[in-house]
């Protein structure tokens, strides 16, 4: 008889172990497939589609440079600057990890290209419009209108 109940403690100990070990190891796949997601999350980045409005925020041409003015409290990042998007070029980007809250930003005419390489010569271009889609805690968003809009 005793030796029966050393083989059921034994077998309870053996089937805690294993129980044990499931949980762990279905914690770690969990954690895993969350890590996974919002890793596949972060890099579409740039290219998600915007699922709101950025509040806040304005971007405009000012002599040979590009302003970005965020006056929002949100930090805005992977950020894409967009100018006369719906031109047949596909306008001229230029792309940036982060914009902080409250601040402005100023980036060179010349770093903004198009697809096939061409720089933005604010001399020659007119601007018409210019968007600019960032990610932000509420998601993916987008602005777009032109800088003598806001002022």
């Amino acid at each position: 008889m005793r030796r029966e109940r050393t083989l059921t403690n034994k077998t309870r100990g053996l089937m805690l172990a294993v129980i044990f070990a499931g949980v762990l190891l279905a914690g770690g796949c969990l954690g895993s497939n969350e890590d996974a997601q919002a890793e596949e999350a972060k890099g579409k980045g740039y290219d998600a589609q915007p699922t709101i409005a950025l509040e806040g925020v304005v971007a405009g041409v000012v002599g040979t440079g590009v302003l970005l003015e965020n006056h929002s409290r949100e930090h805005l990042s992977n950020v894409e600057i967009v100018i006369n998007p719906t031109d047949p070029s596909g306008g001229f980007r230029f792309r940036t990890e982060r914009v902080p809250a409250n601040a402005t930003k100023t980036y060179m005419a010349q770093v903004f290209r198009t697809p096939t390489g061409d720089s933005l010569n604010p001399m020659v271009t007119k601007v018409e419009t210019m968007a600019v889609y960032a990610d932000t805690e509420r998601g993916r968003g987008q602005w777009q209108g032109s800088y003598r809009d806001q002022y």
